[in-house]
C-alpha cells in the first residue's frame, strides 16, 4: 500500500456528513414505508369487511333466523383473520316488497392507522350488500 492512498482525508469540516444526511432523510423514508404499510392494512381490512358482508348474507339466504345487529352473526360467519371483531359491527335486514324478499347486509368496521402522520382519527369502512328473491 503506498503512502499517498493510505494518508487520503476528508477535508475539514465534512466528518460525520454522511450519518446527518443519513438522520434526515433516514426518517422520511421511514414514515413513507409506514404510510404504505397503513395504506396496504387499510385495503387489506376494507377486503376482508367485503368478504365478510358477501357471508353473512349466503348466511342469511339460508338461516332466516338471522335479523338485526345479533352479535351470533360474528360467530357464525367465516371472518378473516385480518379484522378485528371488537371493531366490526354486521347488520342483517329483511324485507318483502311486492312479493320480492329482500335481505341487506351492512357492515361498519373502526379502522385505525398507525402512522400519525397520516392521521389519528379512525376511519370507519362502511360495506353494503342487497339481494332481491
Amino acid at each position: 500500500m503506498s503512502s499517498s492512498a493510505s494518508n487520503k482525508r476528508r477535508p475539514l469540516g465534512r466528518a460525520g456528513t454522511s450519518s446527518v444526511e443519513f438522520a434526515l432523510v433516514g426518517g422520511i423514508v421511514f414514515l413513507l414505508f409506514m404510510g404504505i404499510a397503513d395504506l396496504s392494512r387499510y385495503h387489506l381490512q376494507r377486503l376482508a369487511v367485503r368478504s365478510a358482508v358477501a357471508d353473512v348474507a349466503r348466511l342469511a339466504l339460508m338461516d332466516t333466523s338471522l335479523t338485526n345487529c345479533d352479535p351470533s352473526i360474528l360467530d357464525r360467519a367465516r371472518l378473516s383473520g385480518a379484522l378485528d371483531t371488537a371493531a366490526l359491527t354486521l347488520c342483517v335486514a329483511r324485507r318483502v316488497t311486492g312479493g320480492i324478499s329482500e335481505v341487506e347486509v351492512t357492515a361498519n368496521y373502526t379502522f385505525r392507522l398507525i402512522t400519525p402522520a397520516l392521521g389519528t382519527t379512525p376511519r370507519l369502512i362502511t360495506e353494503g350488500l342487497l339481494l332481491r328473491m
